[in-house]
């Protein structure tokens, strides 16, 4: 649905005014260019401030004028803006710049940020059949990536990255139900990835503990697992089927007998699900073996069964209120952007309960991050001390960090001047593992708010098995039509 624009609520004439002035209730922010949410066009956008809401507004010249909500609180929405890291340039691109951001994707030269984050698309056939899958995976018609063409993804990525790839991500559809995955796991870790981890809806790992054990001896680390509540009608809603919550449970006792890391991922749909953010930070601070918790705002692409107003739905700002409002011990101010890609595109937090003393901290209540991470105001060459806290912050502010990992571990202890040598190392590290989770909140972009800005400095992206590569955004909401997998087979 693409809202359409009443003109005369935005330009009111005063009528006893000889030079006729005209006065606009929004603040003009800043212009970008974005896509009609109907044809895909490029066009030019604005970014406007309406009683403390950030909105784009833009104009398709064959669709009319349309908008859609950003943020619902512009003061957050400029505080996070200072956060931008430089970027770092790839070593080797796949397309030219022939037309400009989004036509020359990917990756082009003109890209301002190498892969932190890679996913790659095994197939599109799916146990499941969510009515609210961006990927419209599912169905009878669904096809397995031979596995040459998934090596020759594996080695383009790899070469593009000087060898030097962090995080592949396995997806689909449903990768569990490849018939080759432990192949593709194995290939990975072969191809020196450091850490590969598997998208998943849990269905196989909470029938089979045998499967669990066999992907975790073929090299996987780490899981997203979707779990979106503890609700019936959460699940009837967006997943189709009320009765998933014990299946969820078992997957997670499965995965944690073999080792592998969990990190739940929350589709959080206002009016549905919105409720249970507190209950999942609960659960998640509860169980030794969930590392972390992504909350994502519905993605509104690909099957969308659900009413979708773009200007009335969850921002990143709103899931931080929520989460204050709903577990009492967060507050918004432990919550801080990424700055590896652009800064709108992600908060999250650090957090650690002392298993002794019971007592929560976050990482900005021990060290204040804006000191070192201000990219704006950093003028003045750091301490040798100064600079082993930056550049720990530097690495866990990324999204390349995984939970539960070592790395995590030790860049938090390091920025926050925690000695881990004191008594024994590997039970220091083992107590941080087990109890420092991640909270992070990921908004992706839809057709309706796509921000070119956003998607050139974006660092998750999508491998494609014709030889490109291109942000996940960009794939979801320009390209993803443009791909079937039987072409591949």
């Amino acid at each position: 649905m693409v809202r359409e624009v009443d003109e005369t609520k935005y330009i009111s004439i005063q009528e006893n005014d000889l030079d006729q002035k005209i006065l606009e209730e929004d603040l003009f922010y800043n212009i970008t260019k974005s896509i009609c949410p109907k044809c895909k066009k490029t066009i030019d956008a604005q970014i406007l401030v309406r009683k403390n809401k950030v909105l784009m507004r833009k104009r398709c010249s064959q669709h009319g004028w349309s908008e859609s909500l950003i943020s619902s609180d512009f003061e957050y929405y400029r505080a996070i803006e200072r956060f931008n890291k430089p970027g770092i340039k790839k070593l080797e691109y796949q397309t030219e710049v022939k037309e400009g951001c989004p036509a020359d994707c990917g990756i082009c030269p003109e890209h301002k940020q190498h892969t932190c984050l890679a996913l790659i698309e095994i197939t599109n056939r799916c146990n499941m059949a969510c009515p609210i899958c961006f990927a419209n995976a599912g169905g009878k018609e669904g096809v397995d990536l031979p596995i040459d063409v998934i090596e020759g993804m594996i080695d383009n990525l790899t070469s593009s990255e000087s060898n030097q790839v962090e995080i592949v991500q396995i997806s689909g559809g449903e990768p569990s139900i490849h018939p080759n995955l432990l192949k593709i796991i194995t290939k990975c870790k072969e191809r020196g990835i450091k850490t590969v981890m598997l998208n998943t809806n849990g269905r196989k790992f909470a029938s089979d503990l045998a499967f669990a054990h066999a992907v975790k001896n073929a090299g996987l680390n780490a899981v997203y697992l979707q779990f979106d509540g503890f609700e019936k009608n959460t699940y009837d809603k967006l997943r189709g089927n009320p009765n998933l919550l014990e299946e969820k449970l078992h997957a997670i006792e499965n995965l944690s007998l073999t080792g592998i890391a969990i990190t739940l991922i929350m589709t959080v749909v206002k009016g549905i699900n919105d409720h249970e953010i507190g209950e999942i930070l609960r659960f998640v601070h509860e169980s030794k073996g969930i590392m972390g918790v992504s909350f994502q705002p519905l993605f509104a692409e690909g099957r969308l069964d659900l009413k979708y107003d773009p200007l009335d739905h969850l921002t990143t700002i709103d899931i931080i209120k929520l989460i204050e409002e709903q577990t009492g011990f967060y507050t918004k101010e432990d919550f801080f952007s990424i700055p590896c890609p652009e800064p709108h595109c992600s908060a999250c937090s650090f957090s650690y309960i002392d298993p002794d003393t019971k007592e929560f901290t976050t990482i900005r209540r021990l060290i204040e991050v804006e000191d070192y991470l201000d990219y704006f105001t950093n003028s003045t060459l750091p301490t040798n001390a100064e600079q082993v806290i930056k550049d720990a912050l530097e690495e866990l502010f990324s999204m390349a960090t995984t939970p539960g990992s070592i790395n995590l571990v030790e860049g938090y202890c390091a920025a926050c001047g925690i000695d881990l040598n004191i008594g024994s190392i590997q039970e220091s590290l083992q107590k941080y593992v087990e109890h420092l989770k991640m909270v992070m909140i990921k908004p992706f972009m839809s057709s309706y708010d796509l921000d070119i800005k956003r998607l050139m400095k974006c660092c998750i992206h999508q491998v494609l098995p014709d030889g490109k590569i291109m942000p996940f955004c960009a794939y979801n909401t320009i390209y993803r039509d443009q791909y079937d997998l039987k072409d591949f087979l």
